[in-house]
């Protein structure tokens, strides 16, 4: 599953992926103008993760990335850093307390790109076994 929200945050949980690129700004129909930039960076949240590739540029070949804990992401790539991930495997463990937060921010997922930040995934597998606890209120 893939979802953009109005921060243009992205982010995965998926089983298995063969050579999937993916770009936030890829995704965004047009160029914002650098105004709404800088406020929509302002409106992203500062995730927990693993690892933060923040406007760097980083290729892991062979590598396992996880985490158990509670309200943690993997990997979190922003700022217009850029990601290559081959043969890795994620796994994403402990479940999250933050319902919400989870659904519109990317709370506690596998991996998350935010702001322009890049992502390639090429002969992957993500396994992801965490749950949301508590309610969850609909709008």
């Amino acid at each position: 599953m893939l979802k953009k929200t109005k921060s243009m945050a992205v982010w995965i949980s998926i089983c298995a992926c063969t050579a999937m690129a993916l770009s936030s700004c890829a995704m965004a129909p047009e160029q914002e103008s650098s105004a709404q930039e800088t406020a929509a960076q302002e409106d992203v949240p500062a995730l927990s993760a693993v690892m933060v590739v923040d406007g760097e540029t980083l290729t892991l070949e062979n590598t396992t990335l996880s985490s158990e804990e509670a309200d943690q992401c993997v990997l979190v790539v922003k700022n217009g850093g850029s990601v290559v991930l081959r043969n890795c495997t994620i796994y994403k463990t402990g479940d999250t307390t933050q319902a919400e937060e989870s659904l519109q921010t990317g709370v506690n997922t596998a991996l998350v790109v935010q702001n322009g930040g890049n992502l390639v995934l090429e002969s992957c597998t993500i396994e992801t076994d965490a749950k949301v606890l508590g309610q969850m209120s609909s709008k």
